[in-house]
């Protein structure tokens, strides 16, 4: 199921969700995160492997549209090198729709309108896309998916899940997108 919908058709707690786990400096960054990647080098060493990807929304965009997903450092430079290019050429409103409009979160829906119908029954209404109708709830989870759609399933990995949406809710708080009571609702 693949549905595209307009940025102003996407709940804002489902914005700020996606923001705040994937990429909380995407606003401000160009595309690009050098400390975000070096950071998370330096994790995934400690760690002996990887926990933690270095990629912003907008490198995410080019790996799913444009140069694949397979893993090695050439995909990695063109992406590096498509970057500024997107960048220049779109308003990171504009990316962050194509992003969310593209994206995979499981159970085969494509886009946030086809995973809201698909993960919790929203339908489209006249001039209100199922999208628009997401809580905070309903955000945090759908916002955890795209890291690992399969293994964060809600329905086949219900714990997962829900560890990951904890950690989006966290994000949420640290960054001052909601406040810690809302989290706890």
């Amino acid at each position: 199921i693949h549905t595209s919908v307009t940025l102003d058709q996407v709940a804002p707690d489902l914005q700020n969700a996606t923001i705040a786990i994937e990429d909380k400096n995407f606003r401000s960054n160009p595309g690009i995160d050098i400390l975000r990647i070096i950071q998370a080098a330096i994790d995934d060493l400690r760690q002996g492997y990887v926990v933690e990807g270095g990629s912003t929304i907008t490198q995410q965009l080019i790996k799913n549209l444009v140069v694949g997903n397979e893993a090695s450092i050439t995909r990695k430079l063109e992406e590096i090198v498509l970057t500024p290019e997107l960048n220049s050429r779109y308003s990171k409103s504009d990316i962050l729709q194509m992003y969310l409009n593209s994206i995979y979160y499981g159970e085969q829906a494509y886009g946030i309108n086809a995973a809201a119908s698909m993960y919790f029954g929203l339908e489209d209404k006249s001039g209100k896309p199922a999208s628009s109708q997401l809580d905070l709830a309903q955000s945090a989870m759908l916002a955890g998916l795209p890291s690992s759609p399969d293994a964060q399933d809600p329905f086949q990995h219900p714990q997962a899940a829900f560890a990951r949406y904890q950690l989006v809710l966290k994000a949420l708080v640290d960054q001052q997108y909601i406040k810690k009571v809302q989290a706890l609702d």
